[in-house]
Protein backbone atom coordinates (compact mmCIF):
# COMPACT_ATOMS: atom_id res chain seq x y z
CA UNK A 1 0.00 0.00 0.00
CA UNK A 2 1.13 3.65 -0.96
CA UNK A 3 0.12 6.42 1.37
CA UNK A 4 -0.17 9.52 0.00
CA UNK A 5 -1.90 11.70 2.50
CA UNK A 6 -2.09 12.26 6.20
CA UNK A 7 -4.24 9.27 8.06
CA UNK A 8 -4.84 9.75 11.48
CA UNK A 9 -7.77 8.84 14.38
CA UNK A 10 -10.44 6.67 12.85
CA UNK A 11 -9.66 6.70 9.18
CA UNK A 12 -6.19 5.30 9.92
CA UNK A 13 -7.35 1.99 11.63
CA UNK A 14 -9.73 1.67 8.79
CA UNK A 15 -7.30 2.42 5.88
CA UNK A 16 -4.72 0.10 7.05
CA UNK A 17 -6.76 -2.46 9.06
CA UNK A 18 -7.86 -3.37 5.56
CA UNK A 19 -4.83 -4.80 4.50
CA UNK A 20 -5.61 -7.75 6.87
CA UNK A 21 -7.82 -9.12 4.18
CA UNK A 22 -6.86 -12.44 2.59
CA UNK A 23 -6.27 -13.60 -0.59
CA UNK A 24 -4.60 -16.81 -1.37
CA UNK A 25 -1.88 -15.34 -3.80
CA UNK A 26 -1.05 -12.90 -0.37
CA UNK A 27 1.52 -13.67 1.99
CA UNK A 28 2.76 -10.49 3.17
CA UNK A 29 1.93 -6.69 3.35
CA UNK A 30 4.25 -3.70 3.01
CA UNK A 31 2.94 -0.22 3.37
CA UNK A 32 4.84 2.60 1.70
CA UNK A 33 3.91 5.68 3.76
CA UNK A 34 5.02 9.41 2.66
CA UNK A 35 2.92 11.67 4.80
CA UNK A 36 2.33 10.13 8.72
CA UNK A 37 4.76 9.74 11.63
CA UNK A 38 5.45 6.21 13.09
CA UNK A 39 4.26 7.64 16.26
CA UNK A 40 1.02 8.54 14.81
CA UNK A 41 0.01 5.59 13.70
CA UNK A 42 0.68 4.14 16.99
CA UNK A 43 -1.91 6.87 18.60
CA UNK A 44 -4.44 6.10 16.39
CA UNK A 45 -4.40 2.43 17.12
CA UNK A 46 -3.75 2.62 20.51
CA UNK A 47 -7.74 3.31 21.63
CA UNK A 48 -8.68 0.07 19.70
CA UNK A 49 -6.14 -1.76 21.70
CA UNK A 50 -6.60 -1.35 25.12
CA UNK A 51 -8.17 -2.23 28.06
CA UNK A 52 -11.44 -0.29 28.31
CA UNK A 53 -14.35 0.27 30.54
CA UNK A 54 -17.78 2.37 29.65
CA UNK A 55 -19.49 4.17 31.85
CA UNK A 56 -22.84 3.89 33.18
CA UNK A 57 -25.63 5.17 30.49
CA UNK A 58 -27.53 8.32 31.29
CA UNK A 59 -31.16 8.11 29.23
CA UNK A 60 -31.38 11.91 29.70
CA UNK A 61 -29.07 12.86 27.81
CA UNK A 62 -31.56 11.91 24.60
CA UNK A 63 -33.59 13.81 26.27
CA UNK A 64 -31.32 16.61 26.46
CA UNK A 65 -30.56 16.12 23.33
CA UNK A 66 -34.10 15.98 21.69
CA UNK A 67 -35.39 19.38 23.59
CA UNK A 68 -31.98 21.03 21.57
CA UNK A 69 -33.62 19.86 18.52
CA UNK A 70 -36.89 21.22 19.12
CA UNK A 71 -35.34 24.98 19.27
CA UNK A 72 -34.79 25.62 16.41
CA UNK A 73 -38.21 26.33 14.01
CA UNK A 74 -37.18 23.50 11.38
CA UNK A 75 -39.71 20.27 12.60
CA UNK A 76 -43.26 20.71 12.72
CA UNK A 77 -45.67 17.85 14.45
CA UNK A 78 -48.13 18.35 11.81
CA UNK A 79 -45.44 17.15 8.95
CA UNK A 80 -43.87 14.37 11.30
CA UNK A 81 -47.20 13.00 11.48
CA UNK A 82 -47.69 13.06 7.46
CA UNK A 83 -44.19 11.23 7.28
CA UNK A 84 -44.73 8.96 9.55
CA UNK A 85 -48.29 7.75 8.12
CA UNK A 86 -46.89 7.50 4.74
CA UNK A 87 -43.89 5.65 6.07
CA UNK A 88 -46.37 2.99 7.89
CA UNK A 89 -48.31 2.64 4.45
CA UNK A 90 -45.60 1.88 2.20
CA UNK A 91 -41.77 2.15 3.54
CA UNK A 92 -40.59 2.31 -0.27
CA UNK A 93 -42.85 5.17 -1.51
CA UNK A 94 -39.38 7.88 -1.40
CA UNK A 95 -40.73 10.29 -3.42
CA UNK A 96 -43.86 10.38 -1.40
CA UNK A 97 -41.94 10.58 1.85
CA UNK A 98 -39.14 12.78 1.01
CA UNK A 99 -41.85 15.13 -0.20
CA UNK A 100 -42.68 15.68 3.90
CA UNK A 101 -39.55 16.85 4.11
CA UNK A 102 -39.04 19.61 2.27
CA UNK A 103 -40.90 22.01 4.74
CA UNK A 104 -38.45 20.78 7.47
CA UNK A 105 -35.97 21.64 4.40
CA UNK A 106 -36.85 25.31 3.27
CA UNK A 107 -36.85 26.27 6.83
CA UNK A 108 -33.32 25.13 7.56
CA UNK A 109 -31.90 26.71 4.24
CA UNK A 110 -34.02 29.62 4.09
CA UNK A 111 -34.43 30.64 7.83
CA UNK A 112 -31.64 29.72 9.73
CA UNK A 113 -28.29 31.73 9.36
CA UNK A 114 -25.04 29.93 9.15
CA UNK A 115 -24.45 29.83 12.64
CA UNK A 116 -28.13 28.61 13.63
CA UNK A 117 -27.65 25.51 10.39
CA UNK A 118 -24.36 24.16 12.41
CA UNK A 119 -25.34 24.28 15.94
CA UNK A 120 -28.53 22.82 14.85
CA UNK A 121 -26.93 20.05 12.55
CA UNK A 122 -24.55 18.86 15.32
CA UNK A 123 -28.20 18.61 18.14
CA UNK A 124 -30.08 16.66 15.19
CA UNK A 125 -26.67 14.63 14.79
CA UNK A 126 -26.75 13.80 18.92
CA UNK A 127 -30.31 13.21 18.85
CA UNK A 128 -29.89 10.98 16.28
CA UNK A 129 -27.15 9.16 17.11
CA UNK A 130 -28.49 8.95 21.19
CA UNK A 131 -31.69 7.73 20.59
CA UNK A 132 -30.36 5.03 17.98
CA UNK A 133 -27.70 3.88 20.58
CA UNK A 134 -30.08 4.12 23.84
CA UNK A 135 -33.06 2.42 22.42
CA UNK A 136 -31.41 -0.81 22.19
CA UNK A 137 -30.51 -0.63 25.56
CA UNK A 138 -32.90 1.57 27.45
CA UNK A 139 -36.63 0.55 27.42
CA UNK A 140 -38.68 4.10 26.11
CA UNK A 141 -42.58 4.16 25.68
CA UNK A 142 -42.77 7.61 24.44
CA UNK A 143 -44.17 7.66 20.86
CA UNK A 144 -43.05 11.27 20.27
CA UNK A 145 -39.23 10.48 20.41
CA UNK A 146 -39.31 7.26 17.90
CA UNK A 147 -41.94 9.45 15.72
CA UNK A 148 -39.52 12.52 15.36
CA UNK A 149 -36.12 10.28 15.82
CA UNK A 150 -37.22 8.40 12.29
CA UNK A 151 -37.78 12.09 10.71
CA UNK A 152 -34.68 13.00 12.08
CA UNK A 153 -32.76 10.32 10.56
CA UNK A 154 -34.70 10.80 7.27
CA UNK A 155 -33.88 14.88 7.15
CA UNK A 156 -30.51 14.78 8.20
CA UNK A 157 -29.12 13.58 4.78
CA UNK A 158 -30.65 16.98 3.35
CA UNK A 159 -28.86 19.69 5.37
CA UNK A 160 -25.20 18.68 5.48
CA UNK A 161 -23.07 21.23 4.12
CA UNK A 162 -21.94 20.80 0.50
CA UNK A 163 -18.85 19.46 0.05
CA UNK A 164 -16.08 21.35 -1.78
CA UNK A 165 -15.04 20.21 -5.19
CA UNK A 166 -10.63 19.14 -5.18
CA UNK A 167 -8.91 21.13 -8.09
CA UNK A 168 -8.50 19.02 -11.59
CA UNK A 169 -5.00 19.15 -12.33
CA UNK A 170 -5.77 16.52 -15.07
CA UNK A 171 -3.50 17.48 -18.00
CA UNK A 172 -1.41 19.62 -15.98
CA UNK A 173 0.83 17.19 -14.13
CA UNK A 174 2.80 14.27 -15.41
CA UNK A 175 5.04 11.83 -12.76
CA UNK A 176 7.70 10.46 -14.69
CA UNK A 177 9.88 9.46 -12.44
CA UNK A 178 9.63 8.18 -8.97
CA UNK A 179 12.15 7.49 -6.09
CA UNK A 180 12.29 6.66 -2.28
CA UNK A 181 14.86 6.76 0.50
CA UNK A 182 15.01 6.17 3.58
CA UNK A 183 14.99 9.07 6.66
CA UNK A 184 14.48 7.70 9.54
CA UNK A 185 15.69 4.82 11.16
CA UNK A 186 13.64 1.68 11.84
CA UNK A 187 11.34 1.83 15.35
CA UNK A 188 8.55 -0.27 16.84
CA UNK A 189 5.29 1.17 16.89
CA UNK A 190 4.34 -1.56 19.05
CA UNK A 191 0.82 -0.62 21.40
CA UNK A 192 0.53 0.16 24.90
CA UNK A 193 -0.93 -2.09 27.26
CA UNK A 194 -2.42 0.97 29.67
CA UNK A 195 -6.38 1.04 30.60
CA UNK A 196 -8.97 3.50 29.51
CA UNK A 197 -12.15 4.50 29.75
CA UNK A 198 -14.32 4.35 27.42
CA UNK A 199 -16.28 7.15 26.28
CA UNK A 200 -20.19 7.09 26.86
CA UNK A 201 -23.15 8.65 24.66
CA UNK A 202 -22.50 11.93 26.74
CA UNK A 203 -19.02 12.92 24.69
CA UNK A 204 -19.41 9.99 21.53
CA UNK A 205 -22.48 9.16 20.13
CA UNK A 206 -21.37 6.02 18.07
CA UNK A 207 -22.86 2.95 16.86
CA UNK A 208 -23.54 0.35 20.07
CA UNK A 209 -20.96 -2.64 20.17
CA UNK A 210 -21.38 -5.50 17.93
CA UNK A 211 -22.77 -8.95 19.48
CA UNK A 212 -19.77 -11.23 20.51
CA UNK A 213 -18.61 -12.83 17.62
CA UNK A 214 -19.52 -16.33 16.45
CA UNK A 215 -17.25 -19.41 15.05
CA UNK A 216 -16.76 -18.00 10.85
CA UNK A 217 -20.16 -19.65 9.17
CA UNK A 218 -18.70 -21.27 5.81
CA UNK A 219 -20.49 -18.76 3.60
CA UNK A 220 -18.46 -16.05 4.74
CA UNK A 221 -15.52 -17.86 4.82
CA UNK A 222 -16.44 -18.84 1.39
CA UNK A 223 -16.88 -14.95 0.18
CA UNK A 224 -13.81 -13.64 1.66
CA UNK A 225 -11.73 -16.58 0.11
CA UNK A 226 -12.86 -15.71 -3.25
CA UNK A 227 -13.36 -11.96 -3.24
CA UNK A 228 -10.61 -10.81 -0.78
CA UNK A 229 -12.61 -8.98 1.68
CA UNK A 230 -12.38 -9.77 5.42
CA UNK A 231 -15.86 -9.55 6.90
CA UNK A 232 -15.62 -10.55 10.64
CA UNK A 233 -17.70 -13.21 11.60
CA UNK A 234 -20.07 -11.59 13.37
CA UNK A 235 -21.18 -10.22 9.95
CA UNK A 236 -22.60 -12.95 8.96
CA UNK A 237 -25.96 -11.83 11.18
CA UNK A 238 -26.54 -8.84 8.30
CA UNK A 239 -27.86 -11.62 6.05
CA UNK A 240 -28.74 -14.26 8.89
CA UNK A 241 -31.27 -11.62 9.94
CA UNK A 242 -32.42 -10.61 6.82
CA UNK A 243 -33.26 -13.78 5.95
CA UNK A 244 -35.15 -14.15 9.21
CA UNK A 245 -37.36 -11.03 8.71
CA UNK A 246 -38.04 -11.57 5.11
CA UNK A 247 -39.00 -15.51 6.44
CA UNK A 248 -41.57 -14.02 8.71
CA UNK A 249 -43.25 -11.77 5.73
CA UNK A 250 -46.62 -13.59 5.03
CA UNK A 251 -46.10 -12.89 0.97
CA UNK A 252 -42.49 -14.39 1.17
CA UNK A 253 -44.46 -17.53 3.46
CA UNK A 254 -47.11 -17.49 0.73
CA UNK A 255 -43.94 -17.82 -2.41
CA UNK A 256 -41.95 -20.42 -0.43
CA UNK A 257 -45.18 -22.39 -0.39
CA UNK A 258 -46.03 -22.27 -3.95
CA UNK A 259 -43.39 -22.50 -5.71
CA UNK A 260 -39.82 -24.53 -6.09
CA UNK A 261 -36.36 -23.45 -5.86
CA UNK A 262 -35.99 -22.20 -9.30
CA UNK A 263 -39.27 -19.57 -9.44
CA UNK A 264 -38.78 -18.82 -5.97
CA UNK A 265 -35.39 -17.09 -6.58
CA UNK A 266 -37.02 -15.58 -9.54
CA UNK A 267 -39.78 -14.25 -7.66
CA UNK A 268 -38.26 -12.91 -4.69
CA UNK A 269 -34.45 -11.75 -5.85
CA UNK A 270 -36.02 -8.32 -5.97
CA UNK A 271 -37.03 -8.66 -2.70
CA UNK A 272 -34.57 -9.31 -0.98
CA UNK A 273 -32.01 -6.60 -2.73
CA UNK A 274 -34.88 -3.96 -1.53
CA UNK A 275 -33.65 -5.87 2.38
CA UNK A 276 -30.09 -5.66 1.83
CA UNK A 277 -30.74 -1.72 0.79
CA UNK A 278 -33.06 -1.35 3.87
CA UNK A 279 -29.90 -2.46 5.84
CA UNK A 280 -27.36 -0.23 4.16
CA UNK A 281 -27.00 2.06 7.81
CA UNK A 282 -25.77 -0.97 9.82
CA UNK A 283 -23.59 -3.03 7.44
CA UNK A 284 -22.47 -0.44 4.91
CA UNK A 285 -19.57 -2.94 3.20
CA UNK A 286 -21.43 -5.92 2.88
CA UNK A 287 -24.17 -3.57 1.40
CA UNK A 288 -21.64 -2.08 -1.20
CA UNK A 289 -20.10 -5.46 -2.04
CA UNK A 290 -23.93 -7.06 -2.41
CA UNK A 291 -24.41 -3.94 -4.71
CA UNK A 292 -21.40 -3.28 -6.69
CA UNK A 293 -19.98 -6.96 -7.25
CA UNK A 294 -22.64 -9.01 -9.87
CA UNK A 295 -20.24 -12.07 -8.67
CA UNK A 296 -20.62 -11.85 -5.08
CA UNK A 297 -24.32 -10.96 -4.89
CA UNK A 298 -24.70 -14.11 -6.87
CA UNK A 299 -22.86 -16.18 -4.31
CA UNK A 300 -24.84 -14.47 -1.95
CA UNK A 301 -28.13 -15.26 -3.37
CA UNK A 302 -26.93 -18.96 -4.28
CA UNK A 303 -26.07 -19.50 -0.73
CA UNK A 304 -28.99 -17.88 1.16
CA UNK A 305 -32.33 -18.01 -1.05
CA UNK A 306 -32.22 -21.94 0.00
CA UNK A 307 -31.62 -20.64 3.73
CA UNK A 308 -34.76 -18.21 3.36
CA UNK A 309 -37.38 -20.77 1.28
CA UNK A 310 -36.95 -23.35 4.26
CA UNK A 311 -37.00 -20.47 7.08
CA UNK A 312 -40.08 -18.53 4.83
CA UNK A 313 -41.67 -22.65 4.84
CA UNK A 314 -41.09 -23.41 8.37
CA UNK A 315 -42.60 -19.90 9.21
CA UNK A 316 -45.60 -20.21 7.24
CA UNK A 317 -46.13 -23.75 9.13
CA UNK A 318 -47.34 -21.95 12.04
CA UNK A 319 -50.45 -19.93 11.01
CA UNK A 320 -51.09 -21.43 7.20
CA UNK A 321 -54.57 -23.52 7.27
CA UNK A 322 -54.24 -27.14 7.97
CA UNK A 323 -55.32 -28.32 4.39
CA UNK A 324 -51.41 -26.79 3.39
CA UNK A 325 -49.76 -28.85 5.98
CA UNK A 326 -51.45 -32.35 4.31
CA UNK A 327 -48.88 -32.86 1.42
CA UNK A 328 -46.57 -35.36 3.07
CA UNK A 329 -43.86 -34.98 5.70
CA UNK A 330 -41.29 -33.56 5.32
CA UNK A 331 -37.32 -32.67 7.21
CA UNK A 332 -39.87 -29.65 8.97
CA UNK A 333 -43.21 -31.37 8.92
CA UNK A 334 -44.35 -34.44 10.89
CA UNK A 335 -47.40 -36.43 11.71
CA UNK A 336 -48.87 -38.36 14.82
CA UNK A 337 -51.95 -40.09 14.79
CA UNK A 338 -52.36 -39.72 18.65
CA UNK A 339 -50.88 -37.78 22.00
CA UNK A 340 -51.29 -40.76 23.84
CA UNK A 341 -53.39 -43.82 22.81
CA UNK A 342 -53.48 -46.42 20.21
CA UNK A 343 -55.88 -47.74 17.50
CA UNK A 344 -58.07 -48.96 19.67
CA UNK A 345 -58.11 -45.89 21.76
CA UNK A 346 -56.74 -47.29 25.34
CA UNK A 347 -53.78 -45.75 26.54
CA UNK A 348 -50.66 -46.08 25.12
CA UNK A 349 -48.15 -44.03 27.03
CA UNK A 350 -45.37 -44.47 24.66
CA UNK A 351 -46.50 -42.14 21.85
CA UNK A 352 -45.80 -39.37 23.80
CA UNK A 353 -42.02 -40.51 24.15
CA UNK A 354 -42.25 -40.30 20.60
CA UNK A 355 -44.04 -36.55 20.53
CA UNK A 356 -41.33 -35.38 22.50
CA UNK A 357 -38.31 -36.73 20.52
CA UNK A 358 -40.14 -34.91 17.70
CA UNK A 359 -40.32 -31.98 19.41
CA UNK A 360 -37.03 -32.06 20.90
CA UNK A 361 -35.08 -32.63 17.40
CA UNK A 362 -36.82 -29.59 16.23
CA UNK A 363 -35.75 -27.72 18.91
CA UNK A 364 -31.86 -28.73 18.01
CA UNK A 365 -32.49 -28.01 14.32
CA UNK A 366 -30.99 -25.23 12.46
CA UNK A 367 -34.98 -24.59 11.12
CA UNK A 368 -37.32 -25.38 13.70
CA UNK A 369 -40.40 -27.67 12.34
CA UNK A 370 -44.16 -28.73 12.87
CA UNK A 371 -45.46 -31.49 14.28
CA UNK A 372 -49.36 -32.00 13.69
CA UNK A 373 -51.54 -34.44 16.53
CA UNK A 374 -54.08 -36.46 15.45
CA UNK A 375 -52.99 -36.86 11.78
CA UNK A 376 -51.61 -40.25 10.20
CA UNK A 377 -48.36 -40.97 8.50
CA UNK A 378 -50.44 -41.23 4.99
CA UNK A 379 -51.54 -37.03 6.12
CA UNK A 380 -55.37 -38.52 6.81
CA UNK A 381 -57.38 -36.40 9.56
CA UNK A 382 -57.41 -39.37 12.51
CA UNK A 383 -58.83 -36.27 15.52
CA UNK A 384 -57.72 -35.97 18.96
CA UNK A 385 -60.95 -37.54 20.34
CA UNK A 386 -59.08 -40.94 21.54
CA UNK A 387 -57.03 -38.71 23.20
CA UNK A 388 -59.48 -36.27 24.90
CA UNK A 389 -61.45 -39.23 26.35
CA UNK A 390 -58.46 -40.26 28.61
CA UNK A 391 -58.45 -36.76 29.81
CA UNK A 392 -61.81 -35.51 29.56
CA UNK A 393 -62.92 -33.76 33.12
CA UNK A 394 -66.51 -32.53 33.50
CA UNK A 395 -67.03 -28.76 33.31
CA UNK A 396 -63.44 -28.76 31.92
CA UNK A 397 -62.88 -27.97 27.84
CA UNK A 398 -61.34 -31.08 26.21
CA UNK A 399 -58.68 -28.47 23.82
CA UNK A 400 -57.47 -26.91 26.90
CA UNK A 401 -57.11 -30.07 28.83
CA UNK A 402 -54.80 -31.93 26.38
CA UNK A 403 -52.96 -28.76 25.51
CA UNK A 404 -52.64 -28.76 29.59
CA UNK A 405 -51.15 -32.00 29.55
CA UNK A 406 -48.68 -31.44 26.37
CA UNK A 407 -47.31 -28.63 27.91
CA UNK A 408 -46.78 -30.42 31.08
CA UNK A 409 -44.98 -32.95 29.66
CA UNK A 410 -42.74 -30.85 27.21
CA UNK A 411 -41.94 -29.16 30.35
CA UNK A 412 -41.16 -32.16 32.22
CA UNK A 413 -39.11 -33.49 29.84
CA UNK A 414 -37.06 -30.64 28.41
CA UNK A 415 -37.17 -27.64 30.59
CA UNK A 416 -39.27 -24.94 30.73
CA UNK A 417 -36.44 -22.53 28.87
CA UNK A 418 -36.69 -25.11 26.14
CA UNK A 419 -40.30 -25.15 25.22
CA UNK A 420 -40.83 -21.31 25.26
CA UNK A 421 -40.01 -21.95 21.66
CA UNK A 422 -42.78 -24.23 21.12
CA UNK A 423 -46.23 -22.53 20.31
CA UNK A 424 -49.15 -25.17 20.70
CA UNK A 425 -52.98 -24.65 19.39
CA UNK A 426 -56.07 -27.10 18.75
CA UNK A 427 -57.62 -26.37 15.42
CA UNK A 428 -60.95 -27.94 14.12
CA UNK A 429 -60.28 -29.46 10.25
CA UNK A 430 -62.79 -31.34 8.04
CA UNK A 431 -64.75 -31.85 11.35
CA UNK A 432 -62.34 -33.19 13.97
CA UNK A 433 -59.54 -31.85 16.00
CA UNK A 434 -56.07 -31.48 15.67
CA UNK A 435 -53.22 -30.37 17.45
CA UNK A 436 -50.46 -28.05 15.67
CA UNK A 437 -47.34 -27.82 17.48
CA UNK A 438 -44.87 -25.72 16.17
CA UNK A 439 -41.46 -25.13 17.14
CA UNK A 440 -38.60 -22.59 16.42
CA UNK A 441 -34.94 -23.76 16.44
CA UNK A 442 -33.65 -23.51 20.24
CA UNK A 443 -30.93 -21.11 20.98
CA UNK A 444 -29.00 -24.15 23.13
CA UNK A 445 -28.45 -27.80 23.07
CA UNK A 446 -31.65 -29.58 24.42
CA UNK A 447 -32.11 -33.35 25.45
CA UNK A 448 -35.51 -34.39 26.45
CA UNK A 449 -36.42 -37.54 29.08
CA UNK A 450 -38.32 -40.27 27.82
CA UNK A 451 -40.23 -42.92 28.17
CA UNK A 452 -39.37 -46.29 26.20
CA UNK A 453 -39.97 -49.76 26.02
CA UNK A 454 -36.06 -51.54 26.01
CA UNK A 455 -36.00 -55.59 26.38
CA UNK A 456 -39.67 -55.81 27.30
CA UNK A 457 -40.09 -53.21 29.74
CA UNK A 458 -40.35 -49.10 29.95
CA UNK A 459 -36.91 -47.59 31.02
CA UNK A 460 -37.02 -43.58 31.71
CA UNK A 461 -33.74 -42.47 29.87
CA UNK A 462 -32.83 -38.56 28.89
CA UNK A 463 -31.21 -38.27 25.56
CA UNK A 464 -30.40 -36.02 22.57
CA UNK A 465 -32.20 -36.09 19.86
CA UNK A 466 -31.75 -34.29 15.91
CA UNK A 467 -33.68 -34.30 12.65
CA UNK A 468 -31.99 -35.87 9.86
CA UNK A 469 -33.79 -35.58 6.38
CA UNK A 470 -37.40 -36.85 7.34
CA UNK A 471 -36.73 -38.70 10.63
CA UNK A 472 -35.89 -37.97 14.18
CA UNK A 473 -32.24 -39.09 14.86
CA UNK A 474 -31.03 -40.01 18.64
CA UNK A 475 -27.11 -39.02 19.25
CA UNK A 476 -25.89 -42.00 21.49
CA UNK A 477 -22.08 -41.46 20.75
CA UNK A 478 -20.38 -38.43 22.81
CA UNK A 479 -18.06 -37.54 20.29
CA UNK A 480 -20.87 -36.91 17.53
CA UNK A 481 -22.81 -34.68 19.48
CA UNK A 482 -19.80 -32.55 20.76
CA UNK A 483 -19.31 -32.24 16.87
CA UNK A 484 -23.04 -31.57 16.41
CA UNK A 485 -22.79 -29.11 18.85
CA UNK A 486 -19.72 -27.33 18.11
CA UNK A 487 -21.36 -26.89 14.31
CA UNK A 488 -24.79 -26.12 15.56
CA UNK A 489 -24.37 -23.63 18.50
CA UNK A 490 -20.48 -22.12 17.88
CA UNK A 491 -19.00 -21.69 21.14
CA UNK A 492 -21.58 -23.38 23.28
Amino acid sequence: MYVDKPLSGLAAVQTLSRLNRTHKAKDSTFVLDFRNKAVDIRHAFAPYYVQTEAPPTDPNLMYDAHHQVTQFDVLRGEEVDTFIAILMEDAHASDRIHGTLEGAKARFWEVLDEDEQGRFRDALKKFVSAYGYLSQIVPFGDIKLERDYLFCRALSPFIQPPTEALPDVSGQVDLTHLATRLIAEEESISLPTDEGELSGPGEMFGRPGVPEAEVLSQIIKRLNERYGTNFDPADRLFFDGLVQKMADRADVQQAAMVNDSENFNLAMRGDFQDAVIDQMSTATDITKNFLDNDDFAGDVLRAYMPLLQTKARVAAQQGCPISELLGGETSWLEYKASLRTNKDGGKFRVMEAMTLKTVAAFLNSYDGGTLLVGVTDDGEIAGLENDFATLRKEGKDDADLFLLHLNNLMRASMGAAAITNVYTDVVRWGGEHVCRVHVRPCGFPVEATVTLPENGQNVTKTARYVRINNGTHEFKNDDEWQKYVSQRWPGA
